[in-house]
């Protein structure tokens, strides 16, 4: 398609790509600007650096690093969790005719039978929901924890992430 004709058609008909894109590009814009914005400052802000010598990340940064993270483990990892499901569920009650005889039998009977592999993403988007948002929760809130409790341990007090992030 040229000069954009279907963008908007292909963003509301799966919108997840678009949004994953639009936000890496967001974090790592936003980052291009904390670095040149440290390695312009004097060196009071160093105090607000982190180990590496880089400006520490904010919430808003850690939490969508983490949602990415998460979004591509689960995309690696979502259709082995798909098998071994269907092996624990496919019980002694299942009939002899339905039941898997190992992963491998598994893996070959649902992408010929469920619809190749489509099929391995059975029920993702309902999981991404889930898993993502609470990774990436998980990981801001102890990013502020450890940063309030730096804060707390270092002379002076204050905390550096949250001073960086305003």
């Amino acid at each position: 398609m040229t000069g954009g004709v279907g963008f908007g058609r292909r963003a509301r008909a799966d919108p997840l790509p678009f949004l994953l894109q639009a936000l890496a590009a967001r974090l790592t814009a936003r980052r291009a600007r904390r670095v040149a914005a440290a390695a312009s400052r004097a060196p009071w802000a160093a105090a607000a650096k982190g180990s590496a010598g880089l400006p520490k990340l904010s919430a808003a940064d850690v939490f969508a690093a983490s949602a990415l993270a998460k979004l591509g483990a689960t995309l690696l990892t979502y259709p082995l969790l798909l098998v071994k499901q269907r092996l624990q569920a496919a019980g002694r009650h299942t009939r002899a005719d339905r039941r898997y005889k190992g992963a491998i039998d598994a893996i070959f009977r649902i992408w010929r039978e469920d619809g190749g592999l489509p099929a391995f993403y059975s029920g993702l988007r309902a999981k991404l929901a889930q898993s993502i948002a609470a990774a990436a929760l998980l990981m801001a809130v102890k990013e502020e924890i450890a940063a309030a409790v730096q804060g707390a341990l270092l002379p002076g007090g204050g905390v550096p992430a949250l001073a960086a992030a305003r």
